[in-house]
């Protein structure tokens, strides 16, 4: 072993960071608390945005081996969810229209730029906001320019996200006709009076009606469910859970609860308009309920959070992103990564309209990743998976990691997070998947502090200029 990873990894594990990143189980409350850690300010260098040529050239090149996806972003919705503090706008139908040939004028620079001419894309994805808030002209305006214009892949995964609000029979049509083969619809709730709390009207038998008449289609349909609700109960989830199944979905995300401080909903705790007071182990009961259920159901789990009910699911967007696929993602408000660049487009929708009509590529954020940046990218999709194959990372980086990870992953197997190694891989408990988040975080502090020593004192609190944006914006 290189003596100075090995002296850094004992340095690290010694230290007081170095113990809260191990993870500590309270056996009063039986709550698990790790450190929390901004990842060391070494991913590279910021650039600015008028260094956008510098990312196209890169655009252009092949796409990295790992694969290459298409983003989408409609920035807008007609609900306003309480618990969501995202930046969005309203729907206005002027914006909606211009916004609608914006995204039309960037497809067709970025092809006169030669961005897809060495690019066969695996997998687009629509996201948002709500993409089903476009009419069904526009849907079909976009899909087919996008035919006309990109390459895709053989058995290629097209997604479009939507709430059951939004998606008419005439959009549904037009998606199907402009080859969509994925939805996702964010449900969060069957229960009527959960969903209107949290500020979507439709009621439960609207949702099982539309969910079963958009099933009958040969498109996948994948929904979203939130666990740890206000007010929500053991029983509700299950009872969720059930209706999906009933529905004849191809897959589900099942999600935490987070409070978001910006929302409507933290806003209505705060002046305890809402009643929230979640036990501590409830919303970890809850997941392992829910992944008790699904496992017994006969569903198989992709990721920490989503589960196949069909074998035909395979959420190939989120699965070769989470291997540092390329992202090319286009809109107002939306990032992604190009090799070792990452971007962040500009928030405010009419100067991403504008600065589109004068064929500039609006950025609000530019920056080079250092060498190792694929490397962790790799490192927190296989968290996110649910597992770790260290052999796999030292391909990409040649250190010995399981000898100098060994404290770590030996103390998460003993509180339960990680099962026992088979054949080199580590796979995560259902109480590991619940605090895969926290445990990423956790990792990618200590191999980076293996990689390249301690952080300076400011990297420890400080957070991309970027990210500060953003927080403002909403």
């Amino acid at each position: 072993m290189t003596t100075i990873y090995a002296q850094r990894a004992a340095e690290i594990f010694a230290s007081p960071e170095g113990r809260a990143a191990l993870g500590y189980y309270d056996h009063d409350n039986q709550l698990y608390c790790f450190g929390k850690f901004t990842a060391p300010a070494r991913d590279g260098q910021r650039l600015p945005p008028t260094m956008a040529p510098v990312l196209i050239k890169e655009a252009c090149r092949p796409a990295v081996s790992s694969g290459s996806a298409l983003y989408i972003h409609i920035p807008f919705c007609n609900l306003h969810c309480t618990y969501c503090g995202f930046y969005k706008s309203g729907v206005q139908e002027q914006l909606l229209e211009n916004y609608t040939n914006a995204l039309l004028q960037e497809i067709d620079f970025l092809a006169q730029e030669g961005v897809f001419n060495n690019r066969s894309f695996d997998t687009i994805f629509f996201g948002g906001g709500t993409p089903s808030t476009l009419k069904p002209e526009q849907i079909k305006h976009l899909l087919e320019k996008l035919q006309t214009t990109i390459k895709l892949k053989e058995q290629a995964e097209i997604t479009f996200e939507s709430s059951i609000y939004d998606m008419s029979d005439e959009k549904f049509a037009a998606c199907l006709a402009g080859g969509i083969n994925r939805f996702s619809f964010g449900i969060q709730s069957f229960n009527t009076a959960r969903r209107r709390s949290l500020g979507r009207p439709d009621p439960q038998e609207k949702l099982v009606d539309r969910l079963r008449y958009f099933a009958q289609s040969e498109a996948r349909i994948i929904i979203d469910l939130i666990y740890g609700l206000p007010g929500q109960t053991e029983a509700e989830l299950l009872e969720d859970l059930h209706l999906a199944l009933d529905c004849n979905i191809a897959g589900l995300d099942l999600y935490k609860l987070q409070i978001l401080p910006q929302s409507p909903l933290a806003e209505a705790i705060r002046k305890q308009k809402v009643d929230y007071h979640s036990e501590p182990k409830q919303p970890q009961n809850m997941f392992i309920l829910a992944s008790n259920f699904l496992a017994q159901a006969g569903a198989h789990q992709l990721s920490c959070c989503h589960w196949a009910t069909r074998p035909e699911e395979i959420s190939l967007y989120n699965t070769i992103v989470k291997r540092g696929a390329d992202i090319v993602a286009l809109g107002s408000a939306c990032g992604g990564r190009i090799g070792n660049y990452q971007f962040m487009k500009h928030p405010n929708t009419q100067a991403y309209i504008e600065q589109i009509s004068r064929r500039q590529l609006p950025l609000m954020f530019l920056g080079r990743q250092n060498a190792d940046y694929l490397f962790l990218k790799a490192l927190a999709g296989q968290v996110d998976t649910g597992y770790l194959e260290l052999s796999q990372l030292t391909e990409m980086n040649p250190l010995p990691w399981s000898d100098l990870l060994q404290p770590l992953l030996q103390h998460w197997q003993a509180e339960g997070l990680l099962q026992a190694p088979h054949d080199g891989r580590f796979n995560f408990t259902t109480l590991g998947s619940y605090w895969c988040k926290q445990m990423s975080r956790s990792l990618l502090f200590v191999v980076e502090y293996i990689l390249y020593g301690a952080p300076a004192p400011e990297a420890k609190t400080a957070m991309p200029a970027a990210m500060n944006v953003m927080k403002n914006l909403q």
